[in-house]
């Protein structure tokens, strides 16, 4: 009887109780994901028959009363793999996207 009230209090205490909402807000979401988003997204317009089999974000810097985020994408189309940097510039005050540019790049030797 008192293992069933053990295991009852246990339950019952709230500070033990974890919820999938108080796990998510533990975790920050990155000041970069809306323009990792966006880049996703252009990349996936821009490439339709690729898939993206690789990400990384590689930096934010300013440029006047911009930013740029750069992000480094690795696709592949059929056999061919290859990158991509995606830049994405915004305005730092609107908070939104100026522009979106692509360079493609061949894997290192």
């Amino acid at each position: 009887m008192k293992l069933f009230v053990a295991i009852g209090l246990l339950f019952a205490n709230p500070l033990t109780t974890i919820t999938p909402s108080t796990v998510a807000m533990d975790k920050e979401i990155p000041a970069y994901a809306k323009w990792s988003r966006l880049a996703l997204k252009e990349t996936t317009k821009k490439y339709p028959n690729a898939k993206i089999i690789d990400y990384l974000y590689m930096g934010t810097v300013p440029q006047d009363d911009k930013m740029i985020a750069t992000f480094q994408l690795w696709l592949k189309e059929n056999s061919k793999e290859f990158g991509v940097r995606v830049k994405v510039t915004y305005d730092t005050v609107s908070q939104q996207y100026v522009n979106v540019e692509f360079e493609e790049f061949a894997r290192p030797v």
